[in-house]
């Protein structure tokens, strides 16, 4: 099941994408600030700013949880784009966040608050066709990721890399 949000709505309800795709693009924006944002069984919540850059979940105290499911984030590309949620939670499963830029310009998906929680039995993979970086593509979260994140295979570098409080991403 696809459902396409293409206008704005103020509810403050609590999306959640059970197994198939919330596609949010054109003028489409959750504007209320409050509700949390749930996708799970293997669904994907794609967010798409190709057309115009807004700001699409009304800001920083909606949390995003993942349950086997997906974040895609498209940027603009000729227009800085950004999106942020007070917290993300990757729970049971295999999830998913892409974070992908059309163009040159600046592409930001932030996580806020203090809370970015990789439950037990989860996986959360960090997703993009170009390489993040420190303006047109890039993933701002709290420190603690860093403390909590354990060695990955990195395919953009061809070896196994992992995230230091100090320098960035060491690898090897």
């Amino acid at each position: 099941y696809e459902l396409n949000l293409t206008g704005a709505t103020a509810t403050t309800a609590t999306p959640i994408v059970n197994g198939g795709v919330l596609n949010v693009s054109g003028a489409g924006q959750f504007t209320a600030t409050a509700g949390n944002v749930t996708v799970q069984y293997g669904g994907v919540l794609s967010v798409n700013d190709t057309g115009t850059a807004l700001t699409r979940f009304g800001g920083t105290t909606r949390t995003l949880t993942l349950a086997t499911g997906a974040f895609d984030y498209t940027a603009n590309g000729a227009s800085p784009s950004a999106e942020t949620f007070a917290s993300i939670a990757s729970t049971w499963g295999a999830n998913r966040l892409t974070l992908n830029n059309a163009g040159a310009a600046n592409a930001t998906l932030t996580f806020a608050g203090g809370a970015f929680a990789v439950g037990g039995g989860s996986v959360l993979n960090l997703v993009s066709q170009q390489t993040f970086n420190a303006t047109t593509n890039r993933v701002v979260s709290p420190p603690t990721i860093l403390r909590r994140a354990r060695w990955w295979w990195s395919p953009n570098h061809r070896r196994r890399c992992r995230p230091s409080s100090r320098r960035g991403v060491r690898y090897r």
